[in-house]
């Protein structure tokens, strides 16, 4: 097992991507956009796609697609 010690997945606004501070070099330019899992978790519970810039559409509507089995239930 080989470890990939990276900082979070941000969104490069100038890549137009998501890039990780070794794939992408724009982070001194503020180009990039952190990604709010908080964000995320309230557009799964709306049933709403997020901007682009959270994440690609067909993955949120793959999750979508899982319904009440995506979360962890106490």
């Amino acid at each position: 097992i080989d470890f990939l010690l990276i900082k979070e997945p941000v969104f490069c606004k100038k890549c137009s991507h998501f890039v990780s501070e070794k794939s992408c070099g724009h982070h001194q330019l503020n180009n990039h956009v952190r990604i709010s899992g908080s964000e995320i978790r309230q557009n799964i519970r709306e049933a709403k796609l997020p901007s682009h810039n959270l994440m690609r559409p067909e993955i949120m509507k793959s999750l979508l697609d899982m319904d009440d089995e995506i979360f962890i239930k106490d």
